[in-house]
């Protein structure tokens, strides 16, 4: 896995943000990092998170459905502080306790 990739999983919570929301499958690139999170109120299925030139974040809220990829909601310019925010905000899934 990417050392970015790595750094945004840490600041989601690590270990705890994967047993709280299910994450799995995850697909690490230079600068981004994709998974897949347990069902949710939301029905959104995978999320992508990436670094982007300003050295902030941007999120992406995917629904896959029938082997089709729509992306429901998208956020950008995300301080790493904001991160757990917007995800429980667009999931309803919880990163903590």
């Amino acid at each position: 896995m990417s050392q970015v990739a790595q750094t945004i999983l840490q600041q989601m919570g690590g270990n705890m943000f994967i047993t709280m929301t299910g994450a799995r499958n995850f697909l690490a690139t230079e600068n981004a990092i994709t998974m897949q999170i347990a069902p949710n109120a939301m029905g959104v299925n995978y999320v992508t998170i990436t670094l982007n030139g300003k050295d902030l974040y941007d999120m992406q809220f995917w629904r896959m459905r029938s082997g089709e990829k729509i992306l429901h909601r998208e956020a950008n310019d995300i301080y790493f502080d904001q991160l757990c925010e917007i995800f429980t905000t667009e999931t309803g899934l919880y990163t903590k306790l």
